[in-house]
């Protein structure tokens, strides 16, 4: 990013972080918390519900965009901020935790505001919370404490604590071993007959026109999983969502399926519900697959382009997932494994020593540790 941009950027953050809003004061105990301004369906929209009817001694506010279908949802919980907003920027600079799944997801712009910090042009003064939205597997450029410094950087299972340790090199005191909010809802939820195919976004894809995301293998081999034959053999009252990530889901209506019946595409459903509705999933490199090994439930990966993936979207792969379940190496294998793990239900288990925490507790850990750093920083 050029830095006249970077400075336009600034300027325009400082022009409304003086604008007037009375309808907040600087001595209310404000926790601005969000996930990319646009979105509530992870860790920080499980967090906000709960911070609001556990702790309404805390003025918790949600940034979301009113144009966002989670909106009247979060709306209903609290208190909600407009994406970008005078208020939003006023809110930022009086919080004293500022709280997000993603890198500065607190921010108008992640990018933007990711560029600004390292020119450090952006200091606010609260406690800032990195809730994540998966578990780190992966050895990634954007969270190493270079570019990325939270207080506080959430952790649910010993490998990744030190992946967080070694390869992002996050100071252990900033690393909380909480466990993310959404296996809160997870603990003790009952599976129903449904299978999930969750593939996660590719880097190289993201802004790219039709055309070209159809001739993409991404398309092509994921085209071929929903049209797979393994899928006649899905039991009647058994059903398929094929779910894609947020990054790429303007793209859905490019793909098929030759079985409507048994296999439905979609768009907006919650990714939360899904999860805890689903018995098993098919994914390639998606934490989402770690929600069903922490369910105690069959995983499936098919992973086709993993030389290009660890090469160009993250620098390498450091938990290894297809140890926690069947590893595909064609469409039409990945989809008649992902039926078969119907037979394995019930019978899948969490290795020892992975997860830290299992109890349902993760919110109230969550906000114990982020509470105790806003204390000492006001001291």
């Amino acid at each position: 990013m050029d830095a006249g941009k970077i400075c336009r950027a600034a300027e325009y953050a400082w022009k409304n972080m003086r604008a007037d809003t009375p309808n907040i004061r600087p001595s209310e105990h404000i926790w601005l918390i969000s996930e990319r301004g646009y979105d509530a369906q992870d860790n920080s929209a499980v967090f906000f519900e709960w911070m609001c009817r556990t702790h309404p001694e805390i003025h918790s506010v949600y940034i979301i965009s009113p144009d966002d279908h989670d909106y009247p949802k979060m709306h209903r919980i609290g208190d909600t901020v407009a994406c970008g907003s005078r208020r939003h920027y006023e809110l930022m600079f009086q919080a004293e935790a500022l709280i997000s799944t993603h890198a500065f997801g607190y921010t108008p712009d992640m990018v933007i505001y990711s560029h600004l910090a390292r020119a450090g042009l952006f200091r606010p003064s609260g406690v800032s919370v990195f809730l994540q939205h998966g578990l780190l597997d992966k050895q990634s450029a954007w969270l190493n404490r270079k570019n990325f410094a939270p207080d506080l950087f959430e952790i649910s299972a010993w490998p990744e604590y030190e992946i967080a340790r070694q390869y992002n090199h996050q100071p252990e005191k900033c690393l909380m071993t909480v466990g993310q909010c959404r296996y809160d809802l997870l603990y003790g939820a009952k599976p129903g007959n449904t299978l999930l195919i969750m593939p996660t976004w590719r880097q190289w894809l993201t802004g790219t026109d039709p055309d070209t995301f159809c001739a993409s293998a991404y398309h092509e081999e994921w085209n071929h999983v929903l049209s797979s034959q393994a899928l006649r053999s899905l039991p009647d009252e058994w059903n398929i969502i094929f779910r894609l990530h947020p990054e790429l889901v303007k793209y859905a209506d490019t793909f098929s399926t030759a079985f409507p019946d048994k296999v439905r595409i979609s768009v907006d459903a919650d990714i939360g519900e899904l999860i805890r509705q689903s018995s098993a999933v098919l994914t390639d490199y998606s934490s989402v697959a770690y929600d069903f090994i922490y369910r105690r439930l069959p995983v499936t990966f098919f992973q086709f382009d993993r030389d290009r993936y660890t090469s160009e979207h993250y620098s390498g792969i450091c938990i290894k997932p297809e140890t926690f379940g069947r590893a595909a190496k064609t469409a039409e294998q990945a989809a008649e494994y992902l039926v078969d793990s119907i037979q394995s239900i019930g019978k899948t288990s969490i290795p020892d020593g992975f997860f830290i925490h299992t109890d349902g507790n993760c919110c109230q850990r969550t906000y114990e540790r982020i509470k105790a750093a806003v204390r000492n920083r006001q001291t």
